[in-house]
């Protein structure tokens, strides 16, 4: 097939697929207001505001949800930490014997965690990032939930229609 053909070709199958594509939103205009489903991934040791930046994203996020028309049942947010990132799902005690607390006695992130989940956002830490550290689920938030493997709960959460935010 030459090459202006197989241009044409394209380029016509393109413009066909485009004009069943929905318009584009306006920066004012939320058009998902049902079902809204997130999901955070956090793998570096970065803050925002003193403390996790995805936290810090997520609780901003799910207030913007509200304010533009979501309800709370229709919010489905799920954190998904590992690597570097998941001391900042150590409770107090076990934050402040990490070397990464800089000297803090308590985890600045505990407030945050408790409140995300207390508005039913999932707080979730990959067990591999938990032996690889040698925390046990002690160590931990009363509020997180251990999952087996980080990168395939996020890709099953992709396949269930969650957005995907990185936050690294």
């Amino acid at each position: 097939m030459s090459k202006a053909l197989f241009l044409t070709l394209t380029l016509t199958s393109l413009g066909a697929c485009a004009g069943s594509l929905p318009p584009p939103a306006t920066s004012t205009e939320m058009r998902h207001r049902d079902d809204a489903r997130v999901v955070f991934q956090a793998s570096a040791d970065l803050w925002k505001n003193e403390v996790s930046t995805a936290l810090h994203y997520a609780d901003k996020l799910h207030g913007s949800f509200q304010r533009q028309g979501v309800a709370p049942d229709d919010i489905h947010m799920v954190l998904v930490f590992h690597g570097e990132a998941g001391f900042h799902l150590l409770n107090d005690a076990s934050f402040a014997a990490d070397p990464g607390a800089n000297g803090r006695t308590t985890n600045p992130n505990a407030e945050l965690i408790h409140s995300l989940t207390e508005r039913g956002v999932r707080v979730e830490l990959c067990s591999s990032t938990m032996q690889q550290h040698g925390w046990t689920e002690a160590d931990l938030h009363p509020d997180v939930i251990v999952v087996p493997g980080a990168l395939v709960r996020l890709t099953d959460l992709q396949m269930d229609g969650y957005a995907h935010l990185d936050f690294d």
